[in-house]
């Protein structure tokens, strides 16, 4: 209510520095994947999780090139 009340009239703008790069996402059928996935069963006893990364990793960098890559780590960590 207070804010309201000043009546203030303001802008934003949001831009974004570079490097900036898109989200990407590798096959499971891609051959770092599939060898990722059968060690990771062999040597944890069970199928590995997959999920996205919420933020920049040097991945991206090599995924902009068209490396596919992993990047492997705690989720949401």
């Amino acid at each position: 209510e207070l804010v309201s009340s000043l009546d203030l009239k303001a802008t934003t703008r949001v831009t974004l520095k570079p490097p900036r790069y898109d989200p990407f996402l590798v096959s499971r059928d891609e051959p770092i994947i599939r060898v990722f996935h059968q060690v990771y069963r062999q040597v944890l006893g069970r199928d590995p999780l997959y999920a996205h990364c919420e933020g920049i990793t040097d991945a991206n960098v090599f995924a902009v090139k068209g490396i596919p890559c992993l990047h492997l780590g705690p989720v949401r960590g």
